[in-house]
């Protein structure tokens, strides 16, 4: 997979507040094929790289981003099917277990067709560096049933796309995913959260953001949109953000959330 990144530079003028300037950067090769947010961790001095395509987790490790070995197959020990897996967030527990969320797409809801399919969003435990991950189980699930006359070409609803970030405070993981399922009003990226206390049990501890307040049930609750949808995913025309990528920005001192939008055609 090639990564081609452009830097985007802010340049502060007396006529506004800044401008852009976007130039090439140097290729970046990632060790493994890439089809979602890669996960990243520091571990024993090294950083170590996931990537993922629905077939499983490829684990790759180095000095940086730059100097990354050969990527090797990483196992999941799993609690449900064998769905197309995705691992797309990461986190180090200071005891060393390693907490890991993914995407899981469940195939053949409609109609015995692949697609539209339904995705959830899981978790994972790891004690041995990312080598081998134990399933928890479903912690993220929608409520609505499967629309099978979705016209996105993908998904027939439910919950995927998504990151995970620890508050400062380390009081709760947030989450910021993608919701496609539901009235059009509900759809868009959402969030939920888990307390720190309950991170190597997070099966019924996740909690989805709604009115105003943290209390749907990760599993089949309901959501309100902070990114509303302008056109429902069940149209050919959808249009929405979705697969939020969150990160530590230095320069600018906060969180930055860099956004996927689909739009106009499947």
């Amino acid at each position: 997979m090639v990564l081609r990144i452009a830097l985007a530079v802010l340049i502060p003028t007396l006529a506004c507040a800044q401008r852009i300037q976007v130039r090439e950067a140097s290729r970046v090769l990632m060790p493994g094929e890439v089809d979602s947010n890669s996960a990243a961790f520091w571990q024993d001095g090294r950083l170590h790289l996931i990537n993922s395509t629905g077939n499983g987790p490829l684990l790759s490790s180095g000095a940086d981003q730059f100097q990354l070995g050969n990527a090797s197959m990483s196992k999941i020990v799993r609690a449900q099917s064998s769905w197309p897996t995705w691992i797309e967030a990461i986190w180090v527990d200071p005891s060393g277990t390693i907490l890991a969320w993914y995407h899981q797409e469940h195939e053949y809801v409609c109609n015995g067709k692949q697609r539209p399919n339904v995705p959830h969003i899981g978790a994972l435990l790891s004690y041995d560096g990312g080598r081998t991950f134990f399933d928890q189980g479903t912690i993220l699930s929608s409520p609505e049933r499967p629309d099978c006359s979705s016209k996105n070409g993908y998904f027939a609803g439910g919950h995927g796309d998504f990151s995970v970030a620890l508050d400062r405070d380390q009081q709760y993981f947030y989450f910021l995913f993608s919701n496609y399922a539901g009235p059009v009003e509900t759809q868009g990226v959402v969030t939920a959260r888990m307390a720190f206390a309950d991170r190597f049990k997070p099966a019924g501890t996740v909690w989805k953001f709604h009115d105003g307040d943290w209390k749907q049930p990760g599993v089949g609750g309901r959501v309100t949109p902070i990114f509303p949808a302008s056109v429902s995913w069940q149209r050919e025309d959808a249009d929405a953000f979705w697969g939020p990528s969150v990160h530590w920005n230095t320069h600018l001192n906060t969180f930055v959330a860099l956004l996927n939008r689909s739009c106009c055609s499947p």
